[in-house]
């Protein structure tokens, strides 16, 4: 039978393809974007009076990998992946996307590995990148700078937010939404220590505890939703397939 539903696909020209186990794989895009759950707090490019302001959201990302099955944990080996989007700035509204081509079926978790840049940068890229993950600027509410950089070679994992959630050719497109409110919005910033020139850096050897508190919220601020339109936007109804599993104590 399964050979017969190959030929089938064929014949009727449907672009659906056999796989090992049968089912049909399918084409569709994978975007990455970031976004706020409290612009009132945190605000991407623009924001009130008393918002913290990100300007930038660097992230250096690598294969993302998909968990099929009705239940999964992090021990759980991916079944597929989507090719890593390497260095890329999330905080435009326009979104980053890279193709992706999975089987049809249930998946109960998503590997979102954080990786380092390569040591050549090329020259468009901000040379405070170099030997981290993660790079975020702007502004505080009080109007000092600041310059998050993070070393993580973490891999987040996301796990579905019900058992499982279903990837197919009906519905083929799926968004990795970073909020920034999560990430920023509960750090003790009243606490940091300032540079010179009033700015706030937080690294390893700079406001070390922000860093961790940072570092902490990574993965919960990190989700994936249904992208129903292809736009690579995250909206107040958009459906959270994911969430990741909060590393804090």
């Amino acid at each position: 039978m399964k050979r017969l539903g190959w030929w089938l696909c064929v014949l009727a020209l449907a672009g659906c393809v056999g796989t090992e186990t049968g089912n049909p794989s399918f084409d569709g895009t994978l975007s990455y974007n970031a976004h706020s759950s409290d612009a009132a707090r945190v605000a991407l490019l623009s924001g009130d009076s008393g918002a913290i302001v990100v300007d930038n959201a660097w992230l250096v990302l690598g294969d993302v990998g998909f968990v099929e099955g009705i239940a999964c944990n992090t021990e759980t080996p991916p079944s597929g992946h989507v090719d890593g989007l390497g260095i890329g700035d999330h905080a435009p509204s326009t979104a980053a996307s890279t193709p992706l081509s999975l089987e049809a079926g249930s998946y109960c978790g998503v590997r979102l590995p954080l990786v380092h840049p390569p040591d050549v940068l090329p020259a468009n890229l901000p040379s405070e990148i170099a030997g981290h993950s993660v790079l975020i600027t702007g502004t505080l509410g009080d109007g000092r700078a600041f310059s998050l950089r993070s070393a993580s070679e973490d891999e987040l994992f996301l796990v579905a937010t019900a058992d499982a959630f279903a990837l197919d050719a009906e519905l083929p497109d799926v968004l990795i939404g970073f909020d920034v409110a999560a990430w920023l919005g509960e750090l003790s910033w009243n606490s940091a220590v300032e540079e010179a020139d009033r700015s706030v850096l937080v690294d390893e050897t700079h406001n070390a505890n922000l860093l961790q508190e940072f570092e902490d919220h990574l993965a919960s601020g990190t989700s994936l939703f249904r992208d129903p339109d292809g736009l690579g936007q995250v909206r107040a109804d958009s459906e959270r397939l994911a969430q990741g599993t909060p590393t804090t104590p």
